[in-house]
């Protein structure tokens, strides 16, 4: 039930906050474009597990690709060291994660 306050809910929540930052072109009944809103996220995470499903996928792969990029820029550590610090060539820490637009949101319809 949207709002409850049960697990799926939660996530939901959080996800329409920190997740889902904005969108474009998610229409509703009539089909007129929704203004991003954290609850209008949140409920349509909830009543729409296509969207809940492709929005946790698309998460993760932003994440993951953050995670690579992350370690390219701090460079591998050795398993095994002398004891002596070698200096590590480190690339510039102001790249800010890509999100990847391979594919699309499923269609969706806000409440």
């Amino acid at each position: 039930m949207p709002g409850e306050n049960t697990e799926h809910g939660i996530q939901c929540r959080l996800m329409g906050k920190f997740i889902v930052r904005d969108w474009k072109g998610v229409p509703d009944e009539n089909g007129n474009n929704v203004k991003y809103s954290e609850g209008k996220a949140a409920a349509l995470l909830e009543s729409n597990v296509d969207f809940f499903l492709w929005t946790i996928k698309k998460a993760g792969e932003i994440a993951a690709e953050a995670l690579a990029e992350r370690g390219e820029l701090l460079g591998k550590s050795s398993n095994a060291s002398n004891g002596k610090k070698k200096p590590v060539a480190r690339k510039s820490a102001t790249k800010t994660p890509k999100t990847s637009t391979t594919s699309n949101p499923p269609q969706t319809e806000a409440q």
